[in-house]
């Protein structure tokens, strides 16, 4: 375009404005080979810090600004009230505990699950899930196909994470059994939600009705947000009496992420710089081509009566 329009305006202006913008025209071939190729090494320089302000603001829209930034787990069960009581006295914030079994997918419908091409849900069925039991949905957490256990049920029910059944091709009346240390326990798919990963708050794929997993080994876990001028104190409280928890500081690694970013982006403004030599190199080269016609137009235009 810009070719183009510099031949129109060849016919207008001085002399000096008009042999430029004739000479920009005569040869587009090479005008958009140097012009894209410088292009393309100043694409290169300014995409990493692009991306890395991009990654990070990203991060801080998704994320609310009063999100909890420490998570704490291996709570055991007679331990809940002394930790709760520390955290509300240490001020932690937004606290709940909630009850974490660790078990593997055994059976669906009764059969065992074959592992489909999909590297997602291959993950899924070799890992081991973590399973909760709740009376009451998440408050973070949108149904968004069946119902919601009322009370206690006979047999167990199951609440599943959309993208979690999706991928594994569940839907509602489908039943699921679970392996827990020899012992299995199997529920019905009641209620698929919809979870926001990005509150940072105890979450769940997998959430069965009162009753069903109380007879299994599990643990505690919950996430607060804590002051940074009081979180090392609660640490170390927690740690000294309680020595098997383990506190996970989301700040910590939210920084730790952050200066990964920044060195990549170093990194690859490192490389591109080199790109960008490159596509100055090609302009070099496309200049150096003409250099021969160049100068034989000077020598006509000196033979005019050009200055």
């Amino acid at each position: 375009a810009l070719s183009r329009l510099a031949g129109r305006l060849a016919r207008r202006g001085p002399f000096p404005w008009r042999y430029a913008s004739a000479a920009f025209g005569r040869a587009p071939a090479h005008t958009v080979l140097a012009v894209a190729a410088l292009g393309f090494g100043v694409l290169a320089v300014l995409l990493p810090a692009l991306v890395e302000a991009d990654l990070l603001r990203q991060w801080r829209l998704r994320v609310p600004a009063d999100a909890p930034n420490r998570f704490l787990i291996d709570v055991q069960p007679n331990q809940t009230s002394a930790v709760q009581r520390l955290l509300a006295d240490g001020g932690a914030r937004d606290f709940d505990l909630r009850p974490m079994v660790r078990a593997r997918l055994l059976a669906i419908d009764g059969q065992p699950p074959v592992a489909p091409d999909n590297e997602r849900a291959r993950r899924f069925l070799e890992r081991e899930n973590n399973l909760t039991w709740r009376a009451t949905p998440n408050p973070d957490n949108r149904l968004v196909a069946g119902r919601w256990w009322t009370d206690t049920p006979a047999a167990p029910q199951i609440s599943l994470e959309q993208d979690w059944a999706q991928t594994l091709g569940v839907g509602l009346g489908d039943t699921l059994t679970f392996e827990v240390g020899g012992q299995s326990v199997t529920g019905t798919v009641s209620s698929l939600r919809e979870v926001h990963w990005e509150s940072l708050r105890t979450n769940f794929f997998v959430v069965f009705s009162p009753g069903a997993l109380d007879d299994l080994p599990a643990t505690y876990v919950t996430s607060y947000r804590i002051e940074p001028a009081r979180s090392s104190a609660l640490l170390r409280d927690l740690v000294r009496q309680f020595p098997n928890l383990t506190v996970i500081d989301l700040d910590a690694m939210t920084g730790t992420l952050q200066a990964l970013v920044a060195q990549l982006s170093r990194a690859t403004g490192f490389l591109a710089g080199f790109t960008l030599l490159a596509g100055l190199a090609v302009l070099l080269a496309a200049v150096l081509a003409e250099r021969g016609r160049l100068l034989t137009e000077a020598a006509v235009l000196r033979t005019l009566g050009a200055s």
